[in-house]
């Protein structure tokens, strides 16, 4: 299962991008997310969501991504089972 992980600034953006990522993935999502409150940094923010998944694979996002691929998650898997640590889009 792929864990979502934003910092939530523009609600209605965070919507937009959980609709899309649910419409365009092929297999189980998990979101997680902290509330921009203005502190500490996104990346700070990031790594404490993070911190706390149970999924294998995380995918940090800001909340106004839109997925447009259909089976970006298998994508990711795939490039992750040829032995690549990180994978960027």
């Amino acid at each position: 299962m792929i864990n979502i992980i934003t910092r939530i600034r523009h609600p209605e953006l965070y919507r937009k991008m959980q609709t899309s990522a649910r419409a365009t993935a092929k297999g189980l999502l998990m979101f997680s997310a902290a509330h921009d409150d203005g502190s500490p940094k996104i990346a700070e923010s990031y790594n404490m969501v993070g911190a706390t998944s149970i999924s294998d694979i995380l995918v940090f996002v800001h909340d106004d991504v839109v997925f447009l691929s259909d089976g970006w998650d298998n994508k990711i898997i795939n490039a992750l089972e040829l032995g690549f640590d990180v994978v960027g889009a």
